[in-house]
């Protein structure tokens, strides 16, 4: 998949009409799930991302020393939501698509470590469902 390609992907699953939005979007999700994420985990997933995606990750975090912050779901979305500007439910719609486009834009297996690395609160963003409809 291109950068072109993943971005076309986000604003069908958005709705969004400006890539830029859609830029900014999966740059507040892919930089929180970096803070998520432990060691090189972050970097192997940018390996496997498009040139210009890759860099929403490696350009933020490129210790591979770093600690994963390990915070729950609710708080991802917090984070989404500050970076992106946006509301809560449009965090979470946002968070969803863009991990909808992560597992056509990389391996299986490695959508099964980052999976594996997360709480199972965290199957919504996999699955595109809310767990708790009461959130």
């Amino acid at each position: 998949m291109q950068n072109h390609e993943f971005i076309a992907e986000i604003q069908r699953h958005t709705k969004l009409e400006s890539k830029d939005e859609a830029l900014s979007v999966t740059k507040a999700v892919l930089e929180t799930l970096a803070d998520h994420q432990a060691g090189n985990a972050p970097a192997k997933l940018a390996a496997q991302l498009p040139e210009g995606i890759a860099e929403c990750i490696t350009n933020y975090k490129s210790d591979v020393d770093a600690e994963g912050e390990g915070f729950p779901l609710q708080e991802f979305y917090n984070r989404v939501a500050t970076r992106a500007a946006v509301d809560s439910e449009n965090a979470v719609k946002y968070s969803q698509a863009v991990f909808a486009v992560l597992q056509e834009a990389v391996t299986d297996g490695e959508i099964e470590k980052i999976r594996g690395t997360l709480p199972p609160e965290y199957a919504e963003l996999f699955d595109g469902e809310r767990q708790d409809a009461a959130n």
